[in-house]
């Protein structure tokens, strides 16, 4: 090995001392913040993706912003902000700031709610097609490329799951958007403001002013009075006093107090369950504002709290559901939409993302009574099948961009979840503007984590707007057989005639449009390739049900083209394996003294533990005894029934029924 070997109790490369050991620094991107002693340290490494991220998604917001902004005022509009409030995805022509020189991008999907019809022609056309959302390399130019394979027949012989996102999405390219230069003349002095709600240590806040073109001012808001004293001086050590000011208040009342004087910006990041502050979130961001939300609680929200899950955000997950973690974010968006909804406001999903422990959604507000209308046909249940897996949705109101659902069988009622939010949660252009931004920053520190971001955005900008997705080893868990190759499902779906993608929230997953019939018989043949054993199936056992009908679709796994998309072939960081022992959320944040390092860097505590093997054991002794009283019953109704039954013999039974009572009192 070359090189000196680093020290086993050597700092992490993201802390140092000061000279004269009168603190702790913590460095991340830009920003440098100080802790007085190691006990009052409270920082958490796995949450600087989190913040990588938002930098990302916040720069690419405010470009689109910025500009429309821009051109809107160019157009007359009363007022600059009434003027973007009319502006969203839906009626965009381009992000580049509004110019005669703007270059309109791809066609996209309407994830508002806009959604137009898709008729005539372009009906047809999408119909047949049977592309993925991920690009092909064009090599029409190379006369000696081999002629593609023909295609198989335009309508599959079972009809794919209604939904219109799904015609109409497309991957943008990050190359082919025009680039919108923030510091160009008409730009420059367009500003916006940001509230950190949640604020803590100020390093967020910090983030942003050092990372973040145009921000005018940053309200970094904490409810303890050391913890805004903290802000102040990590905010003046990193000399970024012109924009951002530490507030001491309520998270809530200050959202409230500003309905009238909204922020551009809001920034949600609170241990646990966003619910408390959604409803003032919702009135206190701008038309066209962006809210950045981050939900830890993912116990709730992915079904193993049902209960507490309907109480914070209305909605029902189902438990051990596969899909649980697009669930999850899609429970949170319903939850929002329903919020924003009371005050005639719609949102529309930027991008969402289901990241270790937690979920992050950048949605955007605006104020379009049209839109608030159609809330209902972005609201829908999911029944699931516990038995062979498959899952169909039913919107609650009419909505023409998502059909009339799928008919629910009988076998798809044992598990009933939502509502959830329908529609689209990734917009296309956003997400590729947000490439855009990360692959800008190649040769900067800005983004410490720009390999996992580069790899997550990629996988996102290619994953289809359906809702949920098919855990590939669940579905061959259920008939008992291997499980196929990604590419090999791709190639099958594609060839009978449906569209597929992976998913950022599951590694070995799918999101397609084929109807649950439709992947059975994909299975289905599978199976009669690589046989399998029937003995050990139970005679009520799913995957036995599901083998006994007859397929019905012609299925070939000959490779197709668009069989493995651009995020797999080329060399990314997909789905990052937990780099440390014990990477995960840290302990609440308790008051000054009550912090520990050990606890930031994802160590476990010993008061915890100790806490937790008390309530087990508390919890084994409540089970012994409950598990004693009901021998000791089943031990005296046993004894009664055998004392009646000697009674019942009369004189010849009294000495028996004297030998019982005295077992019973001896306990022999």
């Amino acid at each position: 090995m070359s090189g000196d070997p680093t020290p086993a109790d050597a700092p992490p490369k993201w802390k140092s001392y000061a000279p004269d050991g009168a603190g702790v620094y913590i460095t991340e991107g830009k920003a440098r913040i100080k802790f007085p002693t190691e006990n009052e340290v409270f920082y958490n490494p796995v949450q600087e993706f989190n913040r990588d991220m938002s930098i990302a998604a916040i720069t690419a917001w405010s470009k689109m912003f910025l500009s429309e902004r821009v051109a809107q005022a160019k157009k007359g509009a009363a007022g600059g902000r009434k003027g973007a409030a009319k502006s969203t995805p839906a009626n965009r022509k381009s992000g580049a700031g509004g110019g005669e020189s703007s270059v309109p991008p791809p066609p996209r999907p309407t994830p508002s709610g806009g959604q137009k019809k898709v008729k005539g022609p372009a009906k047809k056309a999408a119909d047949e097609s049977i592309e993925t959302t991920t690009p092909t390399t064009d090599d029409s130019s190379s006369s000696s490329a081999p002629p593609p394979p023909p295609l198989p027949p335009p309508h599959p012989l079972l009809p794919a799951i209604p939904n219109a996102y799904i015609h109409t999405h497309t991957t943008i390219d990050p190359a082919t958007l025009p680039e919108i230069d923030l510091s160009s003349d008409e730009l420059i002095n367009e500003k916006f403001t940001i509230l950190e709600a949640l604020s803590a240590s100020g390093l967020r806040a910090i983030r942003y002013a050092k990372s973040i073109s145009n921000v005018g001012k940053i309200v970094a808001n904490d409810l303890l009075q050391e913890a805004v004293d903290a802000i102040a001086a990590n905010v003046r050590d990193n000399a970024v006093e012109d924009v951002v000011v530490a507030n001491k208040g309520d998270a809530a009342a200050v959202m409230y107090q500003a309905v009238r004087s909204r922020f551009d910006v809001i920034d949600l990041d609170p241990y646990g369950s966003v619910s408390p502050f959604t409803d003032a979130a919702v009135q206190a961001v701008s038309d066209g504002g962006l809210l950045c939300i981050t939900c830890t609680d993912m116990a709730v929200l992915a079904g193993s709290q049902p209960d507490a899950c309907w109480a914070k955000y209305g909605g029902m997950p189902i438990p051990n559901a596969a899909f649980c973690h697009d669930m999850a974010l899609r429970i949170l968006l319903q939850h929002i939409q329903t919020s924003a909804a009371r005050y005639r406001r719609n949102i529309t999903p930027l991008a969402s993302f289901s990241i270790d422990f937690y979920v992050r959604v950048f949605v955007r507000v605006d104020s379009v009574a049209k839109l608030v209308k159609k809330t209902a046909g972005k609201s829908s249940m999911v029944y699931n099948c516990t038995g062979c897996r498959i899952f169909v949705t039913q919107p609650i109101g009419k909505s023409s961009e998502n059909g009339d659902g799928e008919k629910i069988g009988p076998l798809c009622g044992p598990a009933i979840g939502g509502p959830f939010y329908n529609g689209p949660i990734h917009d296309p252009e956003f997400v590729a503007r947000m490439l855009q931004e990360v692959k800008s920053a190649e040769h900067s520190n800005k983004y410490g984590t720009r390999t996992r971001m580069l790899g997550m955005l990629t996988v996102v900008a290619e994953e289809l707007p359906m809702p949920f997705y098919y855990d590939c080893a669940a579905l061959s868990q259920t008939v008992k057989s291997n499980c196929p190759p990604l590419k090999e499902i791709f190639s099958a779906l594609l060839n009978m005639g449906y569209k597929v993608s992976t998913t950022h929230a599951s590694p070995n997953s799918i999101k397609t449009n084929a109807p649950g019939r439709a992947i059975w018989d994909m299975m289905r043949a599978y199976i009669v390739l690589h046989p399998i054993t029937t003995k050990n199936f139970s005679a009520d056992a799913p995957g036995k049900t599901i083998l006994s009908h007859k397929q019905q679709s012609t299925v070939s796994f000959a490779a197709h083209p668009a069989s493995n998309p651009p995020s797999r072939t080329v060399k990314l960081v997909r789905y990052q394996i937990n780099p440390t022992k014990n990477w995960g959320p840290m302990a609440r944040a308790g008051k000054k003294g009550e912090r520990g390092i050990g606890e930031a860097e994802g160590k476990i505590s010993k008061t915890r533990n100790e806490e937790r093997a008390e309530r087990h054991r508390v919890a084994n002794e409540a089970r012994q005894k409950q598990h004693a009283e009901e021998e000791e019953e089943k031990k005296w109704r046993n004894l009664h029934k055998r004392k009646a039954e000697d009674e019942e013999e009369g004189e010849e039974g009294s000495s028996k029924v004297a030998k019982i009572e005295e077992e019973a009192t001896t306990g022999e």
